[in-house]
């Protein structure tokens, strides 16, 4: 067994614990949501008042959820049908602010790029640098699996967008 750090983030804000498990792949397949930290890019010396479990053992308050989360998630078949394929693209449909969202994701669920194509048509490009706030989607989870979509239906619209000079102020 192996000590991770381990992070929940939920744009404003992150839970943390410290969980030993025999792999990081054996935490990302047990609890949803949640991504193990490369500790040569933080001080762990910040995490010293943090949970501490090892995976398998009842989970705290907060992880709890997540692991009855992924425990639901691993039933359907759609599980995991995103991860280890580098760049993957999802279209989400916001009926209520009459918007469709095209996303890029990077191999570990961070938005690369995205277009907001309007109900009239028109499209705006947005980056990492017009985003306050970047959480990473969890790329195990079979419901955005359902919403994946193809990277030339991505492309299309974020050339539209580019063309018309619809990028975020």
């Amino acid at each position: 067994m192996k000590r991770f750090l381990v992070a929940h983030d939920y744009g404003m804000g992150s839970l943390w614990w410290w969980i030993e498990a025999p792999s990081e792949a054996a935490i990302v397949q047990t609890y949803a949501e949640v991504v193990v930290v490369d500790q040569t890019e933080v001080d762990p010396g910040r995490f010293t008042d943090i949970p501490s479990i090892r995976i398998g053992d009842p989970a705290p308050a907060g992880l709890d959820d997540l692991q009855a989360q992924r425990r639901l998630q691993r039933a359907n078949p759609k599980f995991g049908a995103l991860v280890g394929r580098g760049n993957v693209y999802i279209k989400q449909e916001f009926p209520e602010d009459q918007e469709t969202y095209f996303v890029e994701y990077d191999e570990k669920g961070y938005r690369t790029r995205q277009v907001v194509v309007s109900a009239s048509g028109d499209a705006e490009s947005t980056g990492p640098e017009d985003w306050c706030f970047n959480p990473p989607e969890d790329l195990w989870d079979p419901e955005l699996a359902e919403r994946e979509t193809t990277r030339e239906a991505f492309e299309s619209w974020w050339a539209r967008a580019r063309a018309a000079g619809r990028l975020a102020p």
